[in-house]
């Protein structure tokens, strides 16, 4: 799936179902690469514990702090320290 100048998201098609003339599918996402690097700061302690706790979040958020993840050390070492702010 393609996004334009937005992301670009890779997954598996876990079923597939056809409803009147089309179909409803269901995917998996592996992994999502945006185009041009993340304008965004260090995540909030708040939406971290969010992310952690696996709710909270909208989709778009849960990708977008993930990706921020695999790129800043500073928000991935504090994973590990609960209660820290960032």
């Amino acid at each position: 799936m393609t996004l334009p100048k937005q992301a670009i998201i890779f997954g598996e098609i876990r079923y597939c179902q056809k409803v009147d003339s089309h179909f409803i599918a269901g995917i998996r996402i592996k992994d999502v690469f945006y185009p041009q690097a993340l304008e965004i700061g260090h995540i909030h302690a708040g939406q971290l514990d969010r992310y952690l706790a696996g709710k909270g979040l909208t989709t778009p958020e849960v990708l977008t702090v993930r990706e921020h993840l695999r790129h800043c050390r500073h928000c991935r070492a504090h994973l590990a320290e609960p209660g820290d702010t960032l």
